[in-house]
């Protein structure tokens, strides 16, 4: 799914474009990351895209874990969701 917004207002910073897109898939998720005070954990990610080895999305995920669940230190595979989204102001 994709989905976007456009909005000008004169006499105020031009919100461009807006937009998200989410993913599901397989993803190797690692070195989780506790974000102190707070139920945020941090991952790095690798999602398989295509059947080559270029054919990867590499980035940062972010999980709100308020089931407390348990994750290994090192790389695991997981079925993940997820919401990517982006605003671009001039």
């Amino acid at each position: 799914m994709v989905g976007t917004t456009t909005t000008m207002t004169p006499s105020q910073p031009k919100l461009v474009a807006a937009g998200w897109a989410s993913i599901t898939g397989i993803a190797i998720l690692a070195n989780p990351r506790m974000i102190s005070a707070s139920k945020t954990i941090v991952f790095d990610a690798q999602l398989y895209l295509g059947p080559t080895d270029e054919d990867l999305l590499i980035g940062s995920l972010r999980y709100f874990n308020s089931t407390n669940f348990s994750f290994d230190d090192g790389p695991s595979f997981y079925v993940i969701y997820a919401t990517v989204s982006t605003q671009i102001i001039t």
